[in-house]
């Protein structure tokens, strides 16, 4: 498969995801994309890394244990320090409500599962470009 580089090279981006193996797999690929590649489990960890690290990016999976990616989001869009953070939804939860909500809670962007890592790479530098534009609701 060919690989779709990164036209921001060095961007720091955070990928959240309970699933091990998919979370290795997408920070493998940004990494390889030119991208500054941090990653946390769940959303309370992913709050925490986002406080200390400040990426300008941060892929979130939504459907998580302990805290979801609904609520981190929610989290990180209220918080001065992290409300201009781009947050992209990356989960399984592609039906419209869950697309819906996801915008409303702050996120950016939306990708389903499975993903697509060119289209992932693709999004990330068209928003970069752009900078964020969540607005928030409360859910």
């Amino acid at each position: 498969m060919p690989y779709v580089t990164s036209a921001v090279h060095s961007e720091s981006v955070l990928v959240v995801d309970d699933d091990r193996d998919a979370r290795e797999m997408l920070s493998e690929y940004l990494a390889f994309c030119g991208f500054v590649v941090h990653r946390a489990q769940d959303g309370g960890e992913a709050i925490e890394v986002a406080v200390r690290l400040r990426p300008r990016v941060v892929l979130m999976d939504l459907m998580m244990p302990r805290m979801d990616g609904w609520e981190a989001t929610r989290r990180l869009k209220t918080d001065d320090r992290t409300k201009g953070m781009t947050i992209i939804a990356v989960s399984a939860c592609s039906h419209n409500d869950g697309q819906a909500r996801a915008r409303r809670v702050g996120c950016d962007d939306f990708i389903p599962k499975p993903v697509d890592l060119e289209d992932i790479v693709r999004v990330l530098n068209r928003l970069l470009s752009s900078g964020p534009s969540g607005a928030i609701e409360n859910v």
